[in-house]
């Protein structure tokens, strides 16, 4: 597992993966955790060194606040993917053109869907919150690779 956010955040995002990895571990699920790792990433330059993808699956969440950081945001997104590469990005509806404008980004990268309310955990879901699915175009992935 690898975790991104704004360097004024890793400390707290690294202390939550801690605890959380400590509460697995003392659950007995241990031997199945893996490793994790924290990386300080703004979305405005390049990725972090050491930062090593394509990975099997992007989760964002809470990433859509932005209209000024969509194109970025978009960018590091598919700067994560191969061509099978799952992504779910699971955000509040702060600002309707934001929210737009980042859905049409993302068609521009990835084949997007809407998950469903419906779909959702009764207990989490709100009318505010959004979550796609999206998988890349394999050609965009393909001249990427190219390139």
């Amino acid at each position: 597992v690898t975790s991104t956010d704004l360097p004024s955040i890793v400390p707290l995002l690294s202390s939550n993966l801690r605890r959380n990895l400590q509460s697995l571990a003392a659950g007995g699920d241990a031997p199945r955790l893996g490793s994790s790792t924290v990386f300080a990433w703004d979305w405005t330059v390049e990725s972090p060194e050491g930062f090593d993808p394509p990975y099997d699956m992007v989760i964002a969440t809470d990433c859509v606040f932005s209209l000024a950081l969509v194109n970025d945001l978009v960018r590091c997104i598919l700067a994560c993917c191969h061509a099978r590469t799952e992504v779910y990005v699971c955000h509040e509806i702060r600002d309707e053109s934001i929210n737009d404008a980042f859905k049409e980004a993302l068609k521009q990268q990835f084949v997007v869907k809407t998950i469903s309310m419906s779909k959702l955990h009764p207990e989490y879901r709100h009318e505010l919150v959004v979550m796609l699915y999206a998988k890349p175009i394999p050609s965009i992935i393909s001249s990427r690779l190219d390139a």
